[in-house]
């Protein structure tokens, strides 16, 4: 039986990286603030970056390559959100040793992770468990905060996860130990499964 939840917030993420969780690749944000375990809010994707270095440097190739065939649906005035996700654990890395291993578990590169720990002196790993809406909605753009007030509350379900509860326990436990991908073949095929989902998903009732 699915749990009803009302969203009146959301999380402003770079769009590759919405992608990314959409997509199962990946299921951690770096927000700049702590994030307390329990907290729920709707994805928002933008397309202005504050990322300290150019989108070639800041990614890995692969998930460029890929969110250029997957739209985002973002416009000069509106923007669609297809998913909602809740913080399951906020961890604070404050190690450049752990860089390389969170690297491996997320789109990242080591170089990016590198020049957010020089600037912040911590890292703040939030877990996220993502929901897809059952249909996307589009809202106006609004200014580019971390967080976000919505124009309406969203009514939501957790009965479309991007990770069933045993693939998503299992990717918690690695993220939070930091051990490398168990299999990465066969998550790269079910990003490339849930892509084609989102690409097959209507965008309007």
């Amino acid at each position: 039986m699915s749990n009803l939840i009302l969203l009146d917030t959301a999380l402003c993420l770079p769009s590759p990286e919405v992608e990314a969780l959409l997509q199962g690749r990946m299921m951690a944000v770096i927000p700049p603030t702590f994030i307390h375990p329990g907290r729920s809010f709707a994805l928002y994707p933008s397309i202005s970056s504050i990322n300290l270095l150019p989108d070639e440097q800041y990614y890995k190739s692969n998930l460029l390559i890929d969110t250029q065939k997957v739209s985002t649906q973002i416009g000069s005035e509106t923007v669609w959100i297809k998913a909602w996700g809740k913080c399951e654990l906020c961890q604070i890395l404050n190690s450049s040793q752990s860089l390389k291993a969170l690297s491996e578990l997320t789109v990242w590169t080591t170089k990016a992770l590198e020049q957010i720990l020089l600037q912040r002196k911590h890292i703040f790993v939030a877990h996220l468990h993502v929901y897809l809406l059952s249909q996307p909605v589009e809202i106006l753009v609004n200014s580019q905060s971390q967080f976000l007030g919505l124009p309406y509350s969203l009514r939501v379900s957790d009965n479309l996860p991007v990770l069933n509860d045993r693939t998503f326990t299992q990717r918690k436990r690695q993220l939070e130990k930091l051990e490398p991908p168990l299999h990465p073949e066969l998550e790269e095929l079910q990003s490339a499964i849930a892509s084609l989902f989102l690409q097959n998903q209507p965008l309007k009732n």
